[in-house]
């Protein structure tokens, strides 16, 4: 579809076919390893290839900015803090934070790398 249709709508259809794939339920998957984000990131780079017209193995990246779409990381981040300034109050989030300057182990309230890794101490980081 590519020669027929302008930059505008093929935007439009990433934002209809590929973008709700890549947003469903990324608070949550969005901790997976590396190894894992960097292969969705590879897609999410292939399908804006398609939208700009480069061949593969061309970098993209500076194409983000110019087609106003966020990569995987920066999305991720973006839904993240959409979903907890929606779940709590600026004031329950402050209550949240570490108030003290001395080093504790437990500083985000988190005992263990999963625990660091949640919503809560994700979001609050």
């Amino acid at each position: 579809m590519r020669p027929f249709l302008d930059n505008k709508s093929m935007v439009d259809l990433y934002y209809t076919f590929f973008y709700p794939h890549l947003i469903y339920g990324i608070e949550f998957w969005g901790h997976a390893s590396k190894t894992d984000l960097k292969k969705i990131l590879v897609l999410q780079k292939a399908a804006l290839r398609v939208l700009v017209y480069v061949k593969p193995g061309k970098h993209v990246t500076s194409f983000f900015s110019k087609l106003k779409i966020m990569p995987l990381k920066m999305l991720f981040e973006f839904r993240l803090l959409k979903l907890l300034l929606k779940t709590y109050s600026h004031e329950e989030i402050s209550k949240l934070m570490p108030n003290h300057e001395y080093n504790t182990r437990n500083k985000t309230k988190a005992d263990n790398n999963r625990g660091e890794r949640s919503l809560l101490c994700s979001g609050i980081k």
